[in-house]
């Protein structure tokens, strides 16, 4: 009798620990997202003062009827190994246009990029993130007159892109999520708009909306077990039900 008052005694001390498990931790995990992007030509004022000594306005996106509301699609594979952190690679095409007074461009253009990403609060259903990424852009872009649409100008070829983002993810489970974000992107040559002004470089905004699958992994060895007090106590609690029924 002694033996079944000091088990239920023990019972009652420790019995907040049968209910606790060890929680199965997440491995690195892989993820697969679908975007698309806004792509817009931003205004680049350096071509204000060229080098020739003659001055020029920078055709941008947006602006008027021969420019159009620009697009991209793109897919990202993902790879986290920490909380909150992850690296990625991305392919996207699709096309951009841009004018000024005299002059208007169409271009075919894509993008390879690597890419590093921190979510804040990453276990939140809502959690912000920033994003920068590295990488190349290819273009083939023909430059026309505003007045009678007659091509004078064509540039291709690919080159070195960055760019810089942030942005919001929605997470609906532990394997759908919603994303959406803005990057300042930076290319490398002036050629981007179909002529090339020498002046190094042209900017562009990328404001994407896309759709991500996580593929959700385990670690070994991570399985829910009692913990080794919790072991001892089901067993106490069996001797006592087998005494009694004795």
């Amino acid at each position: 009798m002694g033996t079944v008052f000091f088990s239920l005694v023990f019972l009652a001390m420790g019995g907040r620990l049968v209910a606790q498990v060890n929680e199965p931790k997440e491995a690195p995990s892989w993820s697969v997202e679908g975007f698309s992007q806004h792509l817009y030509d931003v205004r680049y004022t350096a071509h204000d003062d060229l080098e020739n000594g003659f001055t020029g306005h920078d055709l941008y996106g947006l602006r008027g009827n021969k420019t159009e509301f620009d697009q991209a699609t793109g897919l990202r594979i993902c790879y986290s190994f920490m909380p909150g952190f992850l690296v990625d690679a991305s392919g996207a095409i699709g096309k951009m246009s841009g004018a000024n007074e005299l002059e208007y461009y169409r271009s075919k253009v894509n993008f390879v990029m690597l890419g590093a990403r921190y979510t804040f609060n990453p276990s939140e259903r809502w959690a912000p993130f920033v994003r920068v990424a590295l990488g190349a852009a290819g273009f083939r872009a023909t430059r026309f007159f505003v007045s009678d649409d007659v091509a004078f100008s064509r540039e291709k070829g690919m080159t070195f892109s960055s760019e810089a983002g942030a942005g919001l993810r929605y997470r609906i489970d532990q394997h759908w999520s919603i994303l959406g974000d803005v990057a300042w992107n930076v290319v490398a040559t002036d050629a981007w708009d179909g002529y090339d002004y020498h002046t190094g470089s042209d900017e562009l905004l990328r404001s994407s909306f896309g759709l991500c699958y996580t593929f959700i992994q385990r670690s070994k060895g991570a399985a829910c077990t009692k913990n080794p007090v919790s072991q001892v106590l089901d067993r106490m609690v069996e001797s006592i039900i087998c005494g009694t029924r004795r």
